[in-house]
């Protein structure tokens, strides 16, 4: 009796997706430096300098960022910045919103809050309240995770 291998589901998803590699495209070395520089710099540079750098046209590597990240680059750095900022926000209240927007290049704080409305969300001051920030403590926690808050843990306030 001759035995037959037959392959599981995810193993069959793998094979797909090996017989479809030789199909992806090399990366773009170009496109690949821009993400890491426009990802790192607290100012993003302005795509013309990278791109005389690598030896392109402005427009030709705005191209190229677009194919392969699905996104302009200005688009890029406004999703990274309202990024940095919900992340700051979430980690602890702001002392104003102002120094948050000023920090995170945003000209004043209706810039930012125009940007959180672009982006779908609420005002921040809507959102983050402190009624939320009180909701979301994590006093209870000490150690190196001291100060860590998580939407899910809810601190319990005393019935009166």
């Amino acid at each position: 009796m001759k035995r037959t291998w037959k392959p599981t589901p995810a193993a069959r998803r793998l094979i797909v997706l090996l017989q479809q590699l030789h199909l992806a495209l090399p990366p773009d070395h170009a496109v690949v430096t821009l993400v890491d520089r426009l990802s790192c710099s607290e100012t993003a540079p302005l795509v013309s300098e990278i791109a005389r750098e690598l030896g392109l046209s402005s427009r030709q590597l705005q191209r190229r960022f677009l194919a392969a990240v699905g996104v302009p680059p200005k688009r890029f750095v406004r999703v990274l910045r309202f990024a940095r900022v919900w992340q700051l926000a979430t980690m602890s209240s702001p002392e104003t919103w102002a120094e948050i927007a000023a920090a995170n290049g945003y000209s004043d704080q209706a810039h930012m809050v125009r940007e959180f409305r672009a982006f779908g969300a609420e005002p921040p001051t809507h959102l983050f309240t402190p009624d939320w920030y009180d909701t979301t403590e994590l006093s209870r926690v000490s150690g190196p995770a001291k100060g860590v808050r998580f939407v899910q843990d809810k601190v319990r306030k005393p019935m009166r």
